[in-house]
């Protein structure tokens, strides 16, 4: 008789344990790393707003301007309140240039995240008018509880 060779029926089933095992162990730490990437998005909108703040300031005292808009572009103009960009869709949406109703909105002057045009909660950052100028806007905390 010829001996055979192969594996057993009780090593394949080991190795499929295993490996459902480190599947099991792998699959929330990619679950983790989407609602990091979002999170770190809406963070980096929050750092552009403060650049986008500054330049349009920037941009406002070399055209020695001294009214309430700025043109910014050819194609932007944008609502100023004390040399800074107001918080409206006008205002910093424009200078930021963000699509206004698809993946962020701006209402009150809390720029969110939205899904379907409708912000989501938990998911946004206040943008508050400067006060008086050269005082620049102040841009609040993050507030972020998984979008």
């Amino acid at each position: 008789m010829k001996a055979q060779s192969g594996f057993t029926l009780i090593e394949l089933i080991m190795v499929i344990v295993i490996l459902g095992i480190l599947a099991a162990t792998a699959a929330p730490k990619f679950a983790s790393l989407r609602i990091e990437a979002e999170k770190s998005a809406l963070q980096g909108i929050m750092g552009s707003a403060a650049s986008a703040a500054s330049m349009a300031h920037g941009v406002y005292l070399a055209q020695n301007n001294q009214t309430d808009s700025l043109v910014y572009s050819p194609t932007a103009t944008i609502s100023m309140v004390k040399g800074y960009p107001d918080n409206t869709v006008s205002g910093i949406f424009a200078a930021l240039d963000l699509p206004a109703g698809n993946v962020y909105t701006i209402a009150a002057g809390v720029i969110s995240k939205s899904a379907n045009g409708a912000a989501v909660a938990n998911c946004s950052f206040t943008y508050a008018n400067s006060t008086a100028s050269d005082v620049p806007p102040v841009i609040g905390t993050l507030i972020y509880s998984g979008c």
